[in-house]
C-alpha cells in the first residue's frame, strides 16, 4: 500500500535534507531508504529527520549537507529545547548543534 492511500508525508525538513543529498550508493540507496521510512511509518505520520537512520543522518551532516534552520528548530522543539537530544536525534554533536544555531544568530 502506498505512502499517500497510508496518508504518511515527508516533512519540509525531511524532504530538503533529501533532495540535498548527493546519494552515493545511487538512487537504489534512495529507494530503499524510503521504502523503510514507509515500511516502519504509522498511518497517517508525517515523517521527520528523526526517523531516519542515525548513520544516514549522521553521513548527511559530516558530507556538508546543512541541515536547514528549520529542521534545526523543529527538532530542538520535539527535544523539549534540551540540545543534547537535539543532537543526538540530528546525528550530529552537541557543539555543532549550537555553532549551526549560533551561526543563524
Amino acid at each position: 500500500m502506498g505512502a499517500a492511500r497510508r496518508g504518511i508525508a515527508l516533512s519540509p525538513a525531511l524532504a530538503q535534507a533529501i533532495r540535498g543529498y548527493r546519494w552515493p550508493g545511487n538512487l537504489r540507496e534512495l529507494a530503499n531508504l524510503l521504502a523503510t521510512l514507509l515500511a516502519l511509518a504509522d498511518d497517517g505520520a508525517t515523517l521527520s529527520l528523526e526517523h531516519m537512520p542515525a548513520a544516514l543522518r549522521a553521513d548527511m551532516a559530516s558530507a556538508g549537507h546543512a541541515v536547514a534552520d528549520s529542521a534545526l528548530e523543529q527538532v530542538l522543539r520535539r527535544c523539549g529545547g534540551n540540545a543534547s537530544a537535539a543532537a543526538r536525534a540530528l546525528g550530529i554533536s552537541r557543539s555543532t548543534l549550537y555553532r549551526r544555531l549560533a551561526k543563524r544568530g
